[in-house]
């Protein structure tokens, strides 16, 4: 890894994860590290992920408007080193639309610039669960921020979700 990676400093609470993301970083490089970071942290799906514009990012906000069969705007705070990170890949690739944008798309005049595929993601993690044996996808993560997320309000609001109860939240 790049030894400024601004990522490099994070750390997860959860040793199997930050081991899934240190493997990513050597596999891939720090953009799929940030794409994994975002979706731990915000629960995101990955089209919503890599669909984010550096427009979308406010100072430690993402704001997202999402198109759907119902317009839904909404706000989603976002870790500083991240946020770091995220203003890092802007400075680095000024010109880039999406900070997720695929570099296929810069070399191919008078097109759209395109962001990264699912598949690239995929094989990307695929690589990393390969070096730690850990099955972890990205709609895993999903289910792992909505976990946190209802257990966080499990302590500060008294309720008591059973494990199925939290399962069956996580997904939907």
């Amino acid at each position: 890894m790049d030894k400024n990676n601004k990522l490099k400093k994070y750390k997860i609470d959860e040793p199997k994860y930050q081991k899934f993301f240190e493997a990513l970083g050597e596999t891939s490089n720090e953009k799929i590290q940030l794409f994994y970071l975002l979706s731990l942290e915000t629960g995101l799906r990955v089209n919503e992920i890599l669909a984010l514009k550096y427009a979308d990012i406010d100072e430690n906000t993402i704001k997202l408007s999402l198109t759907s069969s119902r317009q839904r705007k909404f706000e989603i705070g976002i870790n500083a080193l991240v946020l770091d990170a995220i203003k890092k890949e802007n400075l680095l690739n000024p010109t880039d639309y999406y900070i997720f944008q695929s570099n296929k798309s810069n070399n191919v005049a008078n097109k759209p610039a395109k962001h990264l595929s699912r598949q690239a993601i995929n094989f990307a993690f695929k690589k990393a669960s390969e070096i730690t044996g850990y099955s972890i996808t990205p709609s895993k993560l999903r289910t792992i921020y909505i976990k946190k997320f209802f257990e966080s309000i499990n302590k500060q609001a008294g309720h008591i979700f059973d494990e199925k109860t939290l399962k069956k939240l996580a997904s939907k």
